[in-house]
């Protein structure tokens, strides 16, 4: 693992979610990748990388505090409230919002207040060696996010660890991590990210 690695968790609310609704009760799968995931991101801080969690609301939303309830409540999630975690707003797109949005944009005071920039992402992971992509809707947030680092950092691998990412339309997930490896995305699993760290 290299001090520049860089794991973007993507929404992880909908970790709670299924089909629009709230999934508290924990099936063993769940709290499989429950487990994953917290031994995923404790091996990336304590071997010198750093983890980027993306939420999709700002500080000041009720959903932020309900989510905060849930990942506190949860013994492997709640590592991602920890203060040497890095946390930044990004929209339910999964993408920072320009540096400078139009005067006449709906919401733009709410939007440059809260909401991390181009820029202020730039900032926040600085140059990494390598990108690790896991949490939200593999065929939403996490494609529009992955499209964006292909766009704006190339020249450093991105990785995708698929079962890390929750999913509702099988289909479109296929589609998705197709387009993924024709751009040169790997898609890898949990196991795999693990033996490469």
């Amino acid at each position: 693992m290299a001090e520049g690695d860089i794991i973007h968790v993507i929404h992880p609310t909908t970790y709670f979610f299924h089909n629009g609704r709230i999934v508290l009760e924990r099936s063993n799968e769940l709290e499989q990748r429950d487990i994953q995931i917290d031994s995923l991101v404790r091996k990336v801080i304590n071997s010198g990388g750093k983890v980027i969690h993306h939420r999709d609301k700002h500080r000041d939303d009720a959903l932020v505090h309900f989510g905060n309830i849930m990942f506190s409540s949860n013994p492997h999630l709640k590592i991602l409230l920890e203060e040497r975690i890095t946390k930044i707003v990004t929209t339910h797109y999964g993408l920072p919002i320009p540096n400078d949005l139009p005067s006449d944009f709906k919401d733009r005071e709410l939007f440059m207040r809260y909401y991390t920039s181009v820029d202020g992402f730039r900032e926040a992971i600085g140059t990494p060696s390598r990108n690790i992509i896991i949490g939200g809707l593999l065929e939403c947030c996490v494609r529009n996010f992955i499209g964006f680092m292909l766009f704006n950092y190339s020249d450093f691998p991105i990785y995708c660890v698929e079962d890390l990412c929750v999913s509702e339309d099988q289909v479109k997930r296929r589609a998705a991590i197709r387009e993924f490896e024709k751009h040169g995305v790997e898609v890898i699993s949990y196991e795999e990210v693990m033996r490469r760290l």
